[in-house]
This record gives C-alpha cells, sequence and structure tokens, in this order.
C-alpha cells in the first residue's frame, strides 16, 4: 500500500528541532549546559545540523547571492537509496529554468572549509551518480554554502559558486526594486480606487521576490 516512493519529510521548525533533539535528552540541572559544552561533539554536530536548517530558511537569499533570483528555479532534496548500488544523497538542490542544477553542499566550520581531495571525490561522485539515477542532461554546478567560505587550494578552483553566512542576510530589494517596487505598488493602489466597490474591501499586498498583486474580498 505504498502511494508515493521514496519521499522525504523533514521537521523544518527551530525551536521544536532543538528541543527535540537536545533538550528533550537532557538529563543534567546545569542551567548553562550549552554554553558550558561548547568544545563538545554533541555542540559541533548540532552547529552543523543547525547551518544546513539555516541555509534552506534562507532561498532568496541564496538564489540572489548566485544572481539567478531573477530565473524560474524549483528547490527540492535528492536521496537515492542504497540498494545494488552506492547510495547518495543532496539536501539542496536549484533546478534552473536555463537548464542548469546548482547542487549544494552545505559546511559549517569555525574557519574558512578547506576541500581536501577525497571531498572533492565524494562530491563529484555524488554530482554523477545523481546525473545518472536522474537521466538529467543539464549543468551540474557544484556550489558551496559555508560560514566564511572556502579556503583557496588546489581543489578550490572546482567549485562552480559559494555563498557565505554574511550573504544569508542580504537585503533582497536593492534600491532599483524598491523604486520598481514603490511604482507597482502606486499603480495597483490608483486601480483599487477606480474600482471603488462599495461594501468591498480592496487592498494591495507586497508580496514575496517582488511581485504585487490586487486582491478584492
Amino acid at each position: 500500500g505504498k502511494k508515493e516512493r521514496d519521499v522525504l519529510y523533514q521537521l523544518t521548525d527551530l525551536f521544536t528541532l532543538f528541543y527535540l533533539k537536545k533538550e528533550k535528552k537532557n538529563t543534567t540541572y546545569d542551567e548553562h549546559l550549552w554554553s558550558n559544552m561548547i568544545d563538545s561533539s554533541v555542540r559541533r554536530n548540532w552547529c552543523g545540523y543547525s547551518f544546513e536548517q539555516l541555509c534552506l530558511h534562507h532561498i532568496p537569499q541564496i538564489k540572489k547571492c548566485l544572481g539567478i533570483n531573477g530565473i524560474q528555479s524549483d528547490v527540492c532534496s535528492w536521496y537515492l537509496p542504497a540498494k545494488e548500488h552506492k547510495g547518495g544523497q543532496i539536501d539542496l538542490l536549484i533546478d534552473r529554468r536555463d537548464q542548469v542544477i546548482n547542487l549544494c553542499e552545505m559546511k559549517y566550520s569555525l574557519n574558512p572549509f578547506e576541500i581536501t581531495g577525497k571531498y572533492m571525490d565524494d562530491m563529484n561522485e555524488r554530482k554523477e551518480l545523481f546525473r545518472s539515477s536522474t537521466k538529467t542532461r543539464k549543468a551540474l554546478h557544484l556550489t558551496m554554502v559555508t560560514t566564511y567560505g572556502i579556503k583557496s587550494n588546489a581543489y578550490s578552483g572546482m567549485i562552480q559558486s559559494e555563498v557565505t553566512l554574511d550573504d544569508l542576510f542580504i537585503e533582497l530589494f536593492d534600491i532599483e526594486d524598491e523604486v520598481d517596487f514603490a511604482r507597482k505598488k502606486e499603480d495597483l493602489m490608483d486601480r483599487a480606487k477606480v474600482l471603488n466597490i462599495k461594501g468591498r474591501f480592496a487592498s494591495v499586498l507586497s508580496a514575496f521576490g517582488g511581485r504585487l498583486e490586487l486582491v478584492i474580498c
């Protein structure tokens, strides 16, 4: 009776995640436990996981940093279970209409992230596994999303694009966007006045990603 194949569901509420993974399992009475375990593997693992969640909550900023916020795209993850072949997983894919797919690696590090030969081999292996399993003909771009960028070495040049922690908090609208946004808002307000529908409420919604629409209710 399996109706959907290989579907992944992920809890994304950050407070709930922290409580279930850390607080619920805490059996001590140290009120400063989280601060006192700064060098522990438990805290490092949580930092890595929470950084991934932070990235997934800032997809529009990642797109803008990559210069693709004006290109239609779908965002998803990919998982291939290990059966007769080796399995693999990519937590963030940006499938673009311009025939490119960004394969995003999200890595938390206290310093610029160093890509070793083995790590590069692993990324290329996942890339080719993704290509063969999906039969895609699109260009596959390796993209690193890290806290402080990637360290320059013999392998860093094989990465097509990168995003840093600071990039996740950039403003989505620049000055030209704001001028265009204001102009569209003014036009829609004028349309609402022309409609002049009695007993109804006309409002202008400022929309996500630079979209505006007139809602009549």
